[in-house]
């Protein structure tokens, strides 16, 4: 044993690199895997900013400048909704975001870990509550700095992300576009389907759908599908067909409601990718998800 750890870290404008440690915290660097792409690319910071939450706490959030950010001038901004903590993380749709001229902002929401149980409680069973009410918030706070306009938000998320998106654009009039991927719209037919339903699903509804009315009630009652006919905004629909977590089936439902509604709507589906694929899947997949994604923004915000 020598007392030396070896870890990677990572931030907003550094991808990970391997780093080690002795027994007196002195930390060494131990690759510089991107240094000769980070010499040919602008990346962007992150601007800390807290506003108050739903449990009157400050609530932490996060602000990137577009890259061509120009003093008097507004640009459009994208709300990234998730379930768990934003941390010490580089994000390349967040850059490739900056780069094609938005700002982009998250937070960490109540649910979110690392603040407590009570903070990470605050949303069980009530999904579409007060996780949602901080998103909104955060949006407006964020509308305060000069550089953003307000008028023109858009929502992305992935996974549970997908399922914000959805809640939002049925709940809020504040976006004018929402991307969903991967997302979970209807608790009821997820816990048939998904690879957790037996386990994930019952543990944030509260029990099984058969069990009583009341838990019926609040399966439906917390799906995005139930709200569906209230969603007025462009929407794009992401996900994988072998998706074992969120099936795609999730998916076909919401497209074809909105389908039937005459909103308007795009459904990406893609072949041979699984519920990460945004990170681990091929990367002409990943590429294709992102060139969608933003072409989507551009012509909607």
């Amino acid at each position: 044993p020598t007392g030396r750890i070896a870890f990677v870290a990572q931030d907003a404008v550094h991808p990970g690199d391997v780093f080690s440690m002795d027994a007196q915290g002195r930390e060494t660097q131990r690759t510089r895997v991107n240094a000769g792409l980070l010499r040919t690319v602008t990346v962007t910071p992150q601007e800390h900013f807290t506003f108050k939450g739903t449990l009157g706490q400050d609530v932490d959030a996060w602000i990137m400048r577009p890259v061509s950010c120009e003093p008097g001038r507004r640009y459009p901004l994208i709300l990234q909704t998730h379930r768990g903590s934003h941390g010490h993380a580089f994000y390349f749709e967040h850059q490739v975001m900056a780069a094609r001229g938005y700002a982009v902002l998250y937070c960490n929401k109540v649910g979110a870990q690392g603040y407590g149980q009570a903070y990470a409680l605050a949303q069980d069973k009530a999904w579409g509550g007060p996780d949602v009410k901080e998103m909104v918030d955060a949006v407006d706070a964020a509308a305060a700095f000069d550089f953003v306009d307000g008028a023109r938000v858009g929502t992305i998320g992935q996974s549970a992300g997908g399922f914000y998106t959805n809640w939002m654009l049925a709940t809020s009039d504040r976006f004018k576009a929402g991307v969903a991927g991967s997302g979970s719209y209807n608790w009821i037919s997820k816990f048939g389907t998904s690879d957790i339903g037996t386990t994930y699903v019952i543990s944030e509804t509260g029990g099984l759908p058969w069990e009583s009315r009341e838990l019926l009630d609040r399966y439906w009652a917390m799906s995005p599908i139930a709200h569906v006919h209230k969603i007025r905004a462009p929407l794009l629909i992401l996900h994988a067909e072998d998706d074992h977590r969120v099936s795609i089936s999730q998916a076909e439902e919401l497209f074809r409601a909105l389908r039937h509604l005459g909103r308007t709507v795009e459904f990406v589906w893609f072949k041979d990718e699984s519920h990460g694929f945004l990170r681990t899947g091929r990367m002409v997949n990943r590429i294709e998800r992102l060139r969608r994604v933003m072409d989507w923004f551009d012509r909607y915000l």
